[in-house]
């Protein structure tokens, strides 16, 4: 999400909205047609046909229903085709081949776009820049046997890495907050919005973190203790002013602050085995009682789904017919985001407040400007290594974060060369 500028954010979310109008409301189509130029070498694409002669691919390392579905559906809306898997169980993955060689297939097939979800943070930035190195192969290949070649790199839609991000929710999120603040006479500036219960690992609530600077959104914590915001988390949003209240385990203080409750599931996956669970539980919950208790001030629930009824039952079955309960609504709004991101991201709509296709915006990382020092360390073990010429040390990296420290420094893009020194235990 930090790669969009809050002009891009409203351009987004303005054109998500239309998509929705276009197809609950038939007569909008026309208006629909006026208003964009939409691209398939002629203007005026109906949005029926808005993905004609588009492939999809969803290429899922871990399990979904909603990201994945409304991906598929948002193309055959369009008239496009969408294929792909939901695990690698049932893939070449599965006998030792690798992530970059599965992906080049489906880039070799001519797909127009990649939906991507991964248990490995930075995954679809590298996963882009694999498959630009493997275009540049194909297509000197084609040339060197004079063999014609029209295929482009495809775009790339993270539906979700590891813990880092899930930016096509956060976009969801905030069209479904927009809305609700609309229909109170208000917008997405300076709303009180709670996030609560799983802080930590959530990628969700990272996401929304990650642009509440761009809405001047006042944020009000709530959670078990053991799943408070992680502490880089909390400095960029200081770093940005944005203002943030910890409410600890005072779930229904946090709610009776908020116009909306974002709630989520605890990562039971990365609970440990012997933990409280049922403590845990009973903190987390969202029940009808605490909205009686709440009265007027019970904020609109959302909630990224699924909620985890086996072992958690995060938002109580009580709550599921609720007014204030908005979660299938807001689930309702992944269609129309994911419509439009797509078309925005392939250029089949073009509007001036967002002029730079998907590979553009992919493209505007750029170096930070860090002051250098000379500086000459004796090493008290040369063996662990050497820095032979002048260059820059990044010391104390953790297991798994190198790609995604490479893809925040933007240094896929650069020259420099950038060698790496494995751990070596005393």
């Amino acid at each position: 999400m930090r790669d969009f500028t809050r002009k891009e954010i409203d351009a987004v979310l303005d054109v998500a909205d239309d998509v929705q109008r276009a197809i609950q409301t038939p007569y909008f189509e026309a208006t629909f047609k006026q208003k964009y130029h939409l691209n398939q070498n002629k203007f005026g694409k109906e949005l029926r046909t808005i993905f004609d002669n588009i492939k999809l691919a969803n290429l899922f390392l871990e399990k979904s229903t909603r990201t994945n579905f409304s991906f598929r559906s948002a193309v055959i809306t369009g008239h496009g085709y969408a294929e792909g898997f939901s695990s690698p169980d049932d893939t070449s993955l599965k006998k030792g081949e690798t992530w970059a060689d599965t992906v080049a297939q489906f880039a070799g097939w001519g797909y127009n776009g990649i939906v991507m979800r991964s248990t490995t943070e930075g995954l679809p930035r590298w996963t882009k820049e694999s498959l630009t190195r493997f275009h540049e192969l194909i297509t000197q290949q084609h040339q060197e046997f004079s063999l014609p070649f029209s295929y482009h790199v495809p775009i790339i839609l993270n539906g979700g890495d590891g813990t880092n991000q899930h930016p096509t929710q956060c976009f969801l999120d905030l069209l479904t907050m927009r809305q609700i603040a609309r229909a109170k006479g208000k917008d997405l500036d300076g709303l009180d919005i709670a996030l609560m219960n799983d802080l930590k690992y959530g990628r969700t609530i990272a996401s929304l973190m990650s642009v509440a600077h761009h809405f001047n959104f006042k944020l009000h914590f709530a959670h078990p203790s053991r799943f408070g915001p992680q502490p880089h988390r909390l400095e960029h949003l200081a770093f940005q002013g944005v203002e943030y209240v910890d409410h600890g385990e005072k779930f229904q203080e946090a709610m009776a602050a908020s116009l909306i409750a974002y709630h989520s599931r605890p990562q039971k996956e990365r609970i440990g085995k012997g933990e409280d669970l049922i403590s845990i539980k009973q903190l987390g919950r969202i029940t009808k009682k605490m909205y009686e208790m709440l009265g007027d001030k019970g904020p609109y629930l959302m909630h990224p789904l699924p909620v985890d009824a086996e072992t958690f039952e995060e938002i109580y079955h009580d709550m599921d017919l609720h007014p204030k309960n908005v979660t299938k609504f807001q689930s309702m709004n992944g269609l129309y985001i994911r419509i439009a991101l797509l078309a925005l991201g392939l250029d089949r709509i073009v509007i001036d407040e967002y002029r730079q296709t998907a590979q553009e915006q992919y493209h505007k990382t750029k170096l930070i400007d860090l002051p250098l020092e000379g500086h000459t360390k004796k090493l008290d073990n040369p063996r662990t290594g050497f820095i032979e010429h002048s260059g820059i040390v990044l010391d104390h990296i953790p297991p798994g974060m190198e790609r995604r420290l490479e893809g925040i420094l933007g240094l896929e893009q650069s020259q420099l060369p950038i060698v790496g020194a494995a751990y070596i235990p005393v």
